[in-house]
């Protein structure tokens, strides 16, 4: 005769990653339904969009965020075509800070999309605060208020300010998956660049969950969204870490 299973502790059941109700997922669909249905009374032309995990963040590119090291001289762009030149190629200065960007190097390029779902995709992931999860947002820019792409001779790391130019394609392969585009902003900018942009899509930090899931229903995953495996196995960590804890009793989040 077997011995009766020892009853796991409140503590111990917690740090198990628990499942999804179907209550759940269906509220992350009607949160999604609702998202699209609050920007299409917005979108009024050439629009693009960037999700944050926490509205407190700012709209500007990580090398010009305080306490933040990245590509901001022409000496660190140098250094990074040295090292990277070793694996891969690139056309000119601006493919090489989409490359260092895309491999988790801090630049003066700032990423959009012109898929609304794509950036809420990035406004439901896990951003914790000293009160629990954080709230995401959506923000929305129409392109006119972007310069145009720069000429081909442009110095990136020259002395200029202003709006920061838009770029209308991307330069690697994740591009393709998530629809990206790019912004260049001034390195040299002593304060944030100014635009005009909108927050359309406010995310509670409690309703990441279900979105998450409705979005990988979709066929909006992470591993959907990523072409490399490192930042894919990044995000499904992130999603253990909102996972574990909750007292779900049904089908889960993770396949």
């Amino acid at each position: 005769m077997t011995s009766p299973p020892v009853p796991q502790s409140h503590s111990q059941e917690k740090a198990q990653p628990q499942p999804i109700r179907l209550s759940q997922l269906g509220e992350g669909f009607k949160d999604v339904a609702q998202f699209l249905e609050k920007i299409t009374t917005k979108v009024d032309g050439r629009v693009v969009f960037r999700g944050h995990a926490n509205a407190d963040w700012a709209l500007q590119p990580s090398a010009l965020r305080s306490n933040v090291y990245g590509i901001r001289n022409r000496y660190h762009l140098n250094c990074w075509k040295a090292i990277a030149g070793k694996f891969v190629s690139a056309n000119s200065d601006l493919e090489w800070l989409a490359l260092a960007q895309h491999y988790g190097v801090a630049t003066p390029l700032l990423d959009w999309t012109t898929n609304p779902l794509v950036a809420l995709f990035f406004a439901a992931q896990h951003a914790r605060q000293i009160n629990g999860e954080a709230d995401g947002v959506v923000y929305m820019v129409d392109l006119s208020s972007f310069n145009q792409r720069p000429d081909p001779t442009f110095d990136v790391f020259s002395d200029w300010s202003g709006v920061p130019f838009y770029l209308s394609e991307g330069f690697h392969r994740r591009a393709v998956s998530q629809s990206s585009v790019m912004t260049l902003h001034p390195p040299n900018a002593s304060s944030p660049t100014v635009y005009k942009s909108e927050i359309v899509y406010k995310l509670p930090g409690w309703a990441k969950f279900g979105v998450q899931a409705a979005l990988k229903k979709l066929g909006l995953g992470a591993e959907d969204l990523y072409a490399d495996i490192n930042t894919a196995a990044s995000e499904f960590s992130a999603r253990l870490r909102m996972e574990c804890g909750r007292d779900f009793s049904a089908h889960s989040l993770i396949p």
